[in-house]
């Protein structure tokens, strides 16, 4: 790309950036304009040159670069979304991929732009607050929450510092260090489910046609960055409530990494299953740990699920049942751990084959 199409791509405020085959053949980024430098900071060092998987964690990078080599290969334009954090804050980015071609109608390049989740939620913001004074609850629920977040995770820093070539005299501060460490993270937990709570009470329905396997590899991407988790899911296309699904999905999904450690020792395995009904479309998140103790299945009105996961699991059933949804729990007939299963109203509009993520 020329000088003169860079300095324009530079005077766009908004994120864009130009993708390019290098001399093997392989999608590299080409160009990063002005805005997008000034988004990212030094996330955009580094990054000319290099394809997504090197500079992006590793599943979210496999995801994008799989995206960049099916645009050059169709021609045709794509949109997804990743998971990145910036400044500090783990956010959704909506990318856009737009293929220009050559005289010969080869594709040559990508041009791409990134909307961070951000620049949406604070539009949608302004309507909800406008409309009733529980948005006004909710918003401060969850800036409190991303307030206090912080914080803590230095508290657990703080006391793995203080572990760090300690010598045990026998006078229990050892286990001071440890009790430290086992508040900051069951605080880290309760604002987590906090900030889950607010999501899903705040969450507008956007019905749409979106494809089933792209959510679960990209809420994979965000809850298992080092691919500790193996997942087998189905894949497919619904219509229905696109952004509902995804709050409840990934919510279930950080509930059964969090609490199914299988007695093996071994890695965690999902099964994420998608089935249609009458009028509605189904979900099964299923895991390979212990699964249930009587003691933690407690009454959530409609629903039922583990003890102690906090504001979430309430959020997510506020939700479901607002639109017509349901969600169940219970352990596995077939093999130990545990299946949460919700619906919400919509259709299975085609099936494909079952894929799989597997541990690193």
């Amino acid at each position: 790309m020329d000088e003169s199409r860079i300095a324009l791509l530079d005077l766009i405020r908004h994120p864009v950036f130009v993708i390019e085959r290098n001399d093997a053949g392989i999608p590299v980024f080409a160009v990063l304009n002005a805005a997008a430098r000034d988004t990212f900071g030094e996330l955009a060092e580094g990054v000319i040159g290099r394809e997504a998987r090197e500079i992006l964690p590793e599943r979210t990078g496999h995801r994008s670069y799989s995206h960049h080599v099916a645009a050059f290969e169709t021609g045709e334009e794509r949109s997804y979304e990743t998971f990145l954090t910036v400044h500090g804050r783990l956010q959704r980015l909506q990318t856009t991929l737009v293929p220009e071609t050559d005289a010969e109608g080869n594709v040559a390049r990508l041009v791409g732009s990134w909307q961070l989740e951000a620049d949406v939620e604070a539009i949608e913001a302004l309507r909800l607050n406008a409309e009733t004074l529980n948005s006004d609850l909710e918003n401060f629920i969850s800036m409190a929450a991303h307030d206090l977040r912080a914080p803590m995770r230095h508290v657990t820093r703080i006391a793995d510092m203080l572990r760090e070539d300690f010598q045990d005299l026998g006078d229990g501060k050892l286990e001071l260090i440890d009790m430290l460490e086992n508040v900051g993270q069951r605080a880290m937990d309760l604002i987590g489910g906090l900030l889950d709570h607010a999501q899903c009470t705040s969450t507008t329905e956007q019905v749409q046609t979106f494809d089933f396997g792209d959510m679960v590899a990209e809420v994979l991407a965000l809850l298992d960055p080092e691919s500790a988790v193996g997942c087998t899911y189905d894949t497919g296309r619904i219509h229905g409530d696109r952004a509902g699904t995804l709050v409840v999905l990934r919510n279930l999904v950080d509930n059964a990494i969090k609490y199914a450690a299988p007695g093996d020792g071994g890695p965690i395995q999902l099964q994420i299953t998608l089935a249609e009904g009458d009028g509605t479309f189904a979900v099964a998140v299923a895991d390979n740990g212990a699964g249930f103790a009587p003691r933690a299945l407690t009454a959530l009105e409609c629903s039922r699920s583990r003890a102690g996961s906090g504001f979430g699991l309430r959020g997510v059933g506020r939700l479901l049942r607002a639109r017509g949804g349901t969600l169940l729990a219970g352990n596995r007939g077939d093999a130990p751990g545990a299946q949460v299963t919700f619906t919400l109203p919509g259709a299975v509009v085609t099936s494909g084959k079952p894929a799989e993520l597997r541990v690193a």
